[in-house]
């Protein structure tokens, strides 16, 4: 027979390693658990000024300067996000990469999917030499 105090550390563990599972990556979420509203969805891609998916981008979602969820997009450029929302709001989706930034709003809703497609602009021509 186990020893309570052992079983009880597994089950913890258990229990901390799924709730762990909850953040980062795609699909995964600063705020993506349901904490009191439905799970709004957003899921879009990061391209370049060429039209190139961008992997590795930081993708986050604001609604009133707070950070509702944060993902990396994949190799494809590809991210999806789920976070709670109670009712239908702007929210404004960012992406950076390096020392590229853009930011677009967008609508979301409880129960409902944005798809929406992030572009970094073109980097403007070097500094005149001195």
């Amino acid at each position: 027979m186990r020893p309570v105090g052992k079983m009880l550390g597994t089950v913890g563990l258990l229990a901390l390693l799924l709730w762990g599972c909850g953040g980062g990556g795609v699909g995964g979420g600063v705020g993506g658990g349901s904490t009191g509203g439905s799970l709004a969805t957003i899921r879009g891609v990061v391209l370049d000024s060429a039209g190139n998916p961008v992997n590795g981008a930081t993708v986050q979602v604001f609604a009133n300067n707070a950070l509702l969820a944060q993902t990396t997009t994949t190799s494809d450029g590809s991210f999806l996000v789920r976070f709670s929302l109670s009712a239908t709001t702007t929210v404004v989706v960012t992406a950076r990469s390096g020392n590229q930034a853009v930011a677009t709003a967008v609508v979301a809703a409880p129960n409902a999917e944005t798809q929406v497609t992030l572009r970094f602009a073109a980097e403007g021509p070097p500094p005149p030499p001195f």
